[in-house]
């Protein structure tokens, strides 16, 4: 994942120590509550940043449901 502050000028790699995927499946940006970011990962994991990219967390309560072994994305074909 790559992230820019200067409208493309320069390039900084964040979440390379903290995420373990390189599959990055998802982004998303919190409108409405400044420097916070989402990730999704295949294998399916989700990790949350409140600093703008600084610093990332795995969210583990997504992990822990049953059927979490069976997610992917996109969907498999005979889901």
């Amino acid at each position: 994942m790559w992230k820019t502050e200067d409208i493309g000028q320069t390039w900084n790699r964040i979440g390379k120590d903290e995420i373990a995927s390189n599959d990055i499946t998802s982004v998303s940006v919190s409108r409405l509550d400044y420097g916070k970011m989402f990730i999704g990962t295949e294998p399916t994991t989700l990790y949350r940043s409140n600093d703008r990219g600084e610093s990332w967390q795995k969210m583990i309560a997504l992990n822990k449901l049953k059927s979490s072994t069976s997610w992917s994305f996109p969907p498999r074909p005979w889901t």
